[in-house]
């Protein structure tokens, strides 16, 4: 048992080996969903069980392993057979199949993809790049080749994080001295996490619609409109001052105005009794003089004497 966990070709041969067989089975239910023929079928069956890997040894400029070792497009071939012979439906239990598929060939590339890096010479960047490229290239070109948007790109549950986690532990274990550890131990890291993801609908949130330059001006326009309610308010603050001004001169010269009219008035009405009594003595003169009734009046002679 100890001889199988340090040897670490067998090890990565039959991770990688089944995350092919994986994924072109995945690939060919993919092409049974839009009803592809026997092409399209081994097309998306081999584009996704082989795409990732030749993606890798190409980035560590290596001849790919699926063009030399037979075994790996055997094991796509396979993959594409089997979703062939299983008619999957809408059914809860092959859901559920295909996605523990799809986990384990995530997790596989993902160890085998950052251990293939690491045996190159290369650095722990690398290694996580090419952990999660491994992982998720066949999926790209499989939904590339179908006409939709890569799952990877957000808007699905977590695709490339359970990846870089699984990459991650490898190369951790692999800096101890125990690669095979680490590529088992990496595998099951990415299927721990991707299962729960898809079970319970785990995703990352997407970027809210924001930006440095708008937020800048925003908060610039949040200052001067500031500004300006400060500027609006003092100019009422006065506007208001100078109403209360001419509200008092107006009381005020309305004020005189009626003190001016009642004067007037009171003038107009003592003018008007004198002026009335004025009259009430001459017409009482007049009767005095002109009644030939009164006492001590001698009557005017006539004008003509009516004996002649």
């Amino acid at each position: 048992m100890n001889d199988v966990l340090l040897n670490q070709d067998l090890i990565f041969r039959i991770i990688d080996l089944t995350g092919v067989v994986g994924a072109g089975a995945f690939g060919g239910t993919v092409a049974r969903q839009h009803r592809f023929d026997l092409v399209g079928f081994l097309i998306l069956g081999i584009g996704t069980g082989l795409g990732g890997g030749i993606l890798r040894d190409l980035m560590l400029n290596l001849t790919p392993v699926a063009l030399t070792d037979k075994a790996y497009l055997l094991g796509a071939v396979s993959g594409v057979v089997i979703s062939m012979l299983l008619q999957v439906d809408g059914r809860k239990i092959w859901v559920q199949l295909f996605g523990m598929i799809d986990a384990v060939t995530i997790g596989c590339w993902a160890a085998t993809g950052a251990t293939k890096t690491l045996a190159a010479g290369l650095g722990v960047g690398p290694a996580l790049l090419l952990g999660v490229t491994t992982a998720v290239g066949g999926g790209v070109i499989r939904d590339v080749l179908v006409g939709r948007t890569p799952e990877v790109f957000g808007g699905n549950t977590l695709y490339a994080t359970p990846a870089l986690a699984g990459a991650g532990v490898v190369t951790i274990v692999h800096g101890i001295g125990y690669p095979g550890i680490g590529m088992i131990a990496g595998t099951l890291t990415g299927i721990a996490l991707c299962l729960p993801a898809r079970w319970f609908g785990w995703s990352l949130p997407t970027m809210p619609d924001w930006s440095l330059d708008s937020a800048a001006a925003n908060m610039l326009r949040k200052v001067k409109g500031d500004k300006s309610r400060r500027a609006r308010a003092h100019r009422d603050a006065l506007e208001n001052s100078d109403d209360f001004g001419e509200i008092q001169t107006t009381e005020e010269s309305t004020q005189d105005d009626d003190t001016g009219s009642a004067t007037d008035s009171v003038d107009n009405n003592a003018d008007t009794n004198a002026d009335s009594e004025g009259v009430n003595l001459s017409q009482g003169d007049g009767d005095d003089l002109s009644d030939p009734n009164d006492e001590g009046q001698v009557p005017p002679p006539p004008l003509f004497d009516s004996s002649c």
